[in-house]
């Protein structure tokens, strides 16, 4: 009944799951083809990213008032948490586990506890958070310590 750092290692690289998310504009409008706002910029460099594309809508008010919309729409390897009408809701910084500080093993209750370190890398969305100041800040060296289960097909992660 051994845990190898090696096999803590790879386990939690794949499964482990730390994020900090943010609601971000992902739509705008544009009235009268007024010059783009930072919102559409930021969007188009997710564009560029192939984070997904966007769509424009041409659309036509009484006399010459004319507006178009810009929604960004995610490729389908973009995670998106939530959607609502003008506002979507992404993965700002994330977890890069980095080593395996210490294990701890409970042979009688078939668990272990590992203790390990942590970067909060930021995602491609960190820009478009349009300098709204918060907690997803990328930060090096977090610690943190989970329990792994024994079970007849090898170790896994507690969820």
């Amino acid at each position: 009944m051994n845990l190898s750092n090696d096999e803590a290692l790879k386990i939690l690289t794949s499964e482990y799951s730390n994020f900090c998310e943010s609601r971000i504009q992902a739509h705008t409008s544009l009235y009268n083809n007024a010059s783009p706002d930072a919102t559409l910029l930021y969007l188009r460099e997710l564009e560029q990213q192939n984070l997904g594309v966007i769509k424009e809508n041409q659309h036509y008010g009484r006399g010459k008032k004319t507006y178009k919309d810009y929604v960004f729409k995610p490729n389908e390897k973009t995670i998106e948490l939530y959607r609502g009408s003008a506002e979507r809701l992404y993965k700002i910084t994330e977890a890069d586990v980095q080593k395996i500080i210490g294990i701890s093993i409970n042979e009688e209750a078939k668990t272990a506890q590992v203790k390990f370190t942590y970067n909060m890398v930021e995602t491609p969305f960190k820009p478009i958070v349009l300098g709204r100041k918060g907690s997803c800040n990328a930060t090096s060296n977090l610690e943190a310590e989970v329990t792994f289960v024994l079970y007849d097909t090898g170790w896994q992660l507690q969820k």
